[in-house]
């Protein structure tokens, strides 16, 4: 193929042995990235060059792929692993190189607890006040927080009322209140 290096080797006086050198691609990144979930996941650049050593990085063909799906794009709303694959053809098309970078959509941040201070509250309300009035749990995946509460006893005086939510990832918080019974 013309432009494309060659290396001829004589095996014996039978047989002669022809290797052609493949295009070579560089990921301008690491090959296993992170993003955390609902975050923006953006393609590191790629070189290419050919054997000949030209630059043919506008020849690149980034396809993402999940369970070997392809796909149009990295989801970050969802938690999974994916696999973009950049590649490029040598310009005899016969050769064909292919890199993969491997992107974690993860969550590692846990949830948001907010209270709005804490309660004053009488002996006869103690029985069936609603102690998650004001207050409010979100997460960045945007699922729901159920949240643990403990602490709490309706007897007279004050008391560290704690309020524990944890997502589906195990990123667990706990935010803790002063409830008065009078």
């Amino acid at each position: 193929a013309l432009g494309t290096k060659a290396k001829v080797n004589s095996i014996d006086d039978t047989k002669t042995q022809i290797t052609i050198d493949s295009p070579t691609i560089v990921i301008n990144g690491e090959s296993i990235v992170t993003v955390e979930i609902n975050g923006e996941y953006i393609n590191p650049t790629a070189t290419a060059k050919n054997s000949d050593g030209l630059d043919i990085s506008n020849d690149i063909i980034i396809t993402y792929f999940d369970n070997e799906k392809e796909i149009a794009k990295i989801d970050t709303s969802k938690l999974k692993t994916y696999t973009v694959e950049y590649s490029v053809t040598d310009k005899t098309k016969n050769l064909r190189t292919v890199v993969t970078q491997t992107v974690i959509v993860k969550d590692s941040i846990m949830p948001e607890i907010t209270i709005s201070g804490d309660l004053n509250i009488s002996s006869e309300e103690a029985a069936t006040y609603d102690l998650l009035e004001g207050v409010i749990a979100t997460d960045n995946s945007g699922e729901e927080i159920k949240l643990q509460i403990t602490g709490f006893d309706t007897s007279i005086g004050e008391k560290i009322v704690s309020y524990k939510g944890c997502d589906s990832s195990g990123n667990c918080n706990t935010v803790n209140r002063i409830v008065k019974v009078n």
